[in-house]
């Protein structure tokens, strides 16, 4: 293997490359560019798969349980797995995918996760690296870090979501997807009168189902997905932090700097170096 023909993925209108093969595992930088409103994807995966969203988001559906991810989550599917996504928020995504010949050692129920920003980071470090190129025995260790992340304790409020009906737990989860759908459409510039709105929920209701289904409100969340995204732009280059705050709704460049400092513990600069350079000692402080 070593090209487009170890996929074995639903095929779509978008883009595919190949980024790094292990006896176990290869990985995927997959562009989606589906625009639709429906459901598609009728065939059982055959492979067991993670998805990590590294831009835009899409609904999916893993038998009765579905839900918006984004650059805030991952998925993880199973042989078997009856897997659908559709894209009603009308933009393209990306993901990194990874796909195992067998399951791996570390039980990872299917469905979507929530992606911690030292996983993020992570994430992003992977790919710059497989675009660099790298040897087996880095690739695996980065992908066995990778994957032991994703594999950590979930937080509680998810666990105690779970004690709920499904149909109480359905509707939370769907209030939820809507305003996480509005705030990649709307650049991250929509107030919370304005998401919820389009929830279809009061705004004293939505920040509370908000914080119990994701365990964060909705101004942190929507506060890492702005980051994300700027990061993402800073590792294919992007050079102007102040066209970046304008762009992602930030006040100004000191803003943007203040909040990847506060979230990150390191300066946009820092972390462009991070993903540029051999530094997988750092990541893992």
């Amino acid at each position: 293997m070593g090209d487009s023909d170890a996929w074995r993925g639903v095929e779509g209108p978008g883009g595919l490359s190949f980024l790094g093969h292990l006896a176990d595992v290869d990985v995927f930088d997959v562009v989606c560019r589906m625009r639709n409103v429906g459901f598609f994807g009728t065939e059982p995966v055959g492979v067991y798969t993670v998805i990590l969203v590294s831009g835009g988001g899409f609904l999916h559906r893993i038998h009765r349980e579905e839900s918006f991810v984004d650059t805030m989550s991952a998925v993880v599917v199973r042989p078997g797995d009856q897997l659908t996504v559709a894209h009603p928020a009308g933009f393209d995504d990306r993901s990194t995918v990874l796909q195992y010949a067998e399951e791996p050692y570390l039980d990872l129920a299917p469905g979507a996760r929530q992606v911690s920003d030292d996983l993020f980071l992570r994430h992003r470090a992977l790919v710059a690296a497989c675009r660099r190129g790298l040897d087996p025995v880095e690739l695996a260790e980065r992908v066995d870090l990778l994957v032991h992340a994703l594999a950590a304790p979930e937080r509680s409020a998810r666990r105690d979501g779970r004690t709920m009906r499904f149909g109480t737990r359905q509707v939370h989860r769907r209030m939820v997807d809507r305003t996480v759908e509005a705030l990649g459409d709307g650049g991250y510039r929509r107030g919370l009168d304005e998401l919820a709105t389009i929830a279809g929920a009061s705004r004293h209701h939505l920040s509370r189902v908000f914080q119990a289904v994701t365990g964060m409100t909705v101004t942190a969340y929507r506060n890492r997905l702005r980051v994300r995204a700027v990061l993402a732009d800073i590792q294919q280059g992007a050079p102007n932090l102040r066209e970046l705050a304008h762009a992602y709704g930030f006040a100004d460049q000191a803003h943007l700097i203040r909040v990847v400092r506060g979230q990150f513990g390191r300066t946009p600069g820092e972390i462009r170096r991070l993903l540029h350079a051999d530094a997988m000692a750092e990541a893992r402080e």
